[in-house]
């Protein structure tokens, strides 16, 4: 009872001042302005300004979604990414699709995407390596990523029949763009390269030779775009 009636006043006395440092997120959205004194498994204790008063106290770890540290940034303490939803373009989304990832550990994810990518319904499953802390301050996080599916589409619009998918691996780097660290959405970039075998070539040239026109070549480079809402 103590440790709740504590929790609430913080909530309800809890006001904006110069001296504050810190700003502990409660799991309910509301921020405490604060200066972080020392944690331990259960609690985070803490300097706070109530009633125009400086007060000592403590707040239960499991109210707390995230802290941020006004001098640096606690990677530890941030909204955690442990699954998240994104819809956009790109081979990861197979196409004009969907990708989910899931993370098994901290900067480690395994994702899935399926989309529409015009030769049919295309997909490709991978490994994300999220490189957090390089530019922690800006909270743009780059990544590394490897997969396996459809890595090029040839489409013969008149003709659909002659339309085909070719499989393979692709690798990539990209970045995740959060514009505010307590923020639940971000955007994602990515350029792609796909490990193409001959067979794609030599498809494509002989539906020229058969007097096909193609408005795209084969590129050796994919871009990738997608904005993805965290889920947990």
């Amino acid at each position: 009872m103590k440790r709740l009636f504590v929790t609430s006043c913080l909530i309800l006395l809890v006001v904006s001042s110069s001296y504050s440092q810190d700003i502990i997120w409660l799991k309910d959205g509301q921020k405490l302005n604060c200066k972080v004194i020392s944690q331990d498994s259960s609690s985070v204790y803490f300097d706070i300004r109530m009633n125009g008063l400086m007060k000592k106290t403590f707040i239960d770890k499991s109210s707390i979604d995230s802290i941020k540290f006004s001098y640096h940034s606690d990677i530890s303490s941030e909204r955690v990414e442990k699954s998240s939803i994104g819809f956009g373009l790109g081979l990861d989304h197979g196409g004009y699709g969907v990708n989910l990832v899931l993370y098994p550990g901290r900067n480690f994810g395994v994702f899935g995407g399926i989309g529409y990518a015009f030769a049919g319904i295309g997909c490709n499953a991978g490994l994300k390596i999220k490189l957090v802390g390089v530019n922690h301050k800006s909270h743009n996080y780059p990544y590394l990523l490897g997969m396996y599916g459809y890595n090029a589409a040839i489409v013969i619009y008149n003709d659909k029949q002659y339309s085909k998918f070719f499989y393979g691996p692709s690798f990539g780097l990209g970045v995740d763009v959060r514009q505010k660290w307590e923020k639940r959405g971000y955007l994602t970039l990515a350029l792609i390269v796909p490990v193409r075998e001959n067979d794609v070539k030599d498809y494509f040239d002989l539906m020229q030779n058969r007097g096909v026109e193609f408005t795209n070549n084969l590129y050796p480079v994919a871009f990738s775009v997608g904005y993805h809402i965290i889920m947990n």
